[in-house]
């Protein structure tokens, strides 16, 4: 049984108007094993009090938990919700869980504060000054290019947008059908599926790739992806066979290749093995595209014909299959025919680039 030990606690001034000192400690003396229901403890490296509930520990009271340094770092945004406007660059320890680092903070956005980041494809397209925020998967170089899609309008609740500018990209039409966008991901003629590769992120705070540690640490506690930058996925001439098709076939939360037929699909994948497809349908006639938007708890269909082909086997989607979707740690891409798939984060022009880059926000 735990012991509540005298010498960790002292008093100073009389029993009325005085203070109580509490244990004290540096950031990487905090305690991780055989921890109280409820905990109280002052942190040097931080200057400030920190609490220990519910599994977790938070910042709070005159330490100054504002962001501002890294002796400031906040713990959760709601510690330095109504402190800011605008975007800032602030100190984190992402709930205790690593050590301070930088992160940019969006407060203007309604529902913020909201973390900031982008998408950085080791295997991303590059076109219209955009650089690795968004993948593409096509059967051959020759073949794709968006195909006839790329001047294609939808409209997803912000007036008419071409398939690209969706991403915030833009293609012209020598990148059109038959030409290839630099960056994008090839299956091979015959189609097929391609190898699993890495997502990293940009933290636009220090214009460097989140590490491992604070990706995790920022998957362990987030749970909302802001529906003004939802991820989108698309797929252009998937050549519908009404009979094979994902929208007959394919669950929607999981990857199964036999049947997918000529379609087109990104998966993601989060960092504990599950997989879900970002593209939802098929792209029936030949030549058009359709877009799919996710948030944690959202999904919507976007295209401008209507055929009968819908979601996969089962309920239609609900939203991304988990909170930790909202920062997938691998992508991979199928294809059927001539064609191709995307996915990426919504470009917003009330949010805009950075370091030519789509930002969304989470929390």
């Amino acid at each position: 049984m735990s012991r509540v030990e005298a010498d960790n606690f002292y008093s100073a001034g009389s029993a009325s108007t005085g203070a109580i000192g509490i244990p004290k400690g540096q950031e990487n003396e905090k305690p991780v094993s055989n921890l109280p229901q409820a905990g109280l403890r002052f942190n040097e490296t931080t200057g400030g009090i920190e609490l220990y509930a519910g599994g977790a520990w938070s910042s709070f009271g005159s330490g100054g938990a504002d962001g501002s340094t890294s002796a400031s770092a906040f713990g959760y945004l709601s510690e330095v919700e109504g402190l800011y406007t605008g975007t800032q660059n602030l100190w984190t320890t992402v709930g205790g869980q690593v050590s301070p680092f930088q992160i940019s903070v969006n407060f203007d956005i309604v529902g913020g504060p909201w973390y900031e980041a982008s998408f950085s494809f080791p295997d991303g397209i590059t076109s219209g000054g955009m650089s690795s925020d968004m993948v593409h998967v096509t059967n051959s170089a020759t073949n794709d290019g968006f195909k006839g899609a790329y001047n294609e309008n939808v409209n997803v609740g912000y007036g008419a947008q071409s398939f690209p500018s969706l991403y915030g990209h833009s293609i012209t039409a020598t990148q059109g059908e038959g030409i290839t966008v630099t960056g994008e991901v090839t299956t091979g003629s015959s189609g097929g599926t391609t190898s699993v590769r890495s997502i990293n992120y940009l933290n636009h705070a220090t214009n460097s790739n989140f590490s491992s540690i604070q990706l995790n640490a920022l998957r362990n506690i987030i749970s909302k992806l802001c529906p003004a930058t939802p991820f989108v996925g698309s797929d252009y001439d998937s050549d519908g066979n009404q009979s094979t098709q994902i929208g007959w076939e394919r669950p929607w939360d999981r990857y199964a290749e036999s049947g997918t037929g000529y379609t087109h699909i990104v998966y993601i994948r989060d960092v504990d093995g599950n997989t879900q497809m970002t593209c939802v349908g098929s792209s029936d006639p030949s030549n058009n595209g359709q877009a799919y938007l996710w948030t944690e708890n959202t999904f919507q269909r976007v295209r401008n014909y209507v055929d009968a082909e819908e979601a996969g086997v089962g309920a239609e989607p609900y939203g991304l299959l988990n909170s930790k979707m909202i920062l997938p740690a691998q992508w991979f891409g199928y294809t059927g025919s001539g064609g191709g798939a995307a996915f990426g984060a919504y470009y917003n022009s009330d949010i805009g680039r950075k370091n030519n880059k789509v930002v969304f926000l989470f929390k």
